[in-house]
């Protein structure tokens, strides 16, 4: 009778192990990749988002208008303009005498692009005041 239940605790043992053995092996595998998955699968998914939110700034159509037509402005400056330009941004404001004597910028080039500067002023507001005085005319 020790016999019997001896041999009954053993195989009752054996197969305890054997299932430990086959869930550590083919079932906890199983689940790890399932998890692992999912979390990577989630992962992408919010990586995309912040690509695509990152790629397309928020930028409202009036500030795209004012981009363009500083990016318009800039170019007819010409390149001495732009150097200059980019000489005052990185300085703040300086004045005609200060670009001279920085040494980058001769004396012709900074009165061209102050000529160029108060023109295209000069012009803009003209043509403001032409478009004003033909509304109003109109009206």
């Amino acid at each position: 009778m020790w016999i019997a239940i001896g041999i009954i605790v053993a195989v009752y043992m054996i197969l305890s192990t054997l299932e430990a053995i086959r869930n550590y092996v083919v079932i906890s595998p199983v689940n790890v990749h399932a998890r692992q998955s999912g979390t990577i699968a989630a992962l992408s998914k919010e990586n995309e988002g912040l690509k695509q939110k990152q790629a397309v700034p928020e930028v409202s159509a009036q500030e795209q208008r004012r981009r363009e037509l500083a990016s318009a402005e800039i170019q007819k400056l010409g390149e001495f303009g732009r150097k200059i330009l980019r000489y005052i941004h990185d300085r703040g404001q300086i004045s005609a005498t200060g670009l001279q004597l920085s040494g980058q910028f001769n004396e012709r080039a900074v009165t061209n692009f102050l000529a160029i500067a108060i023109l295209d002023r000069i012009s803009a507001a003209i043509q403001a005041h032409r478009v004003m005085y033909a509304a109003a005319v109109v009206a």
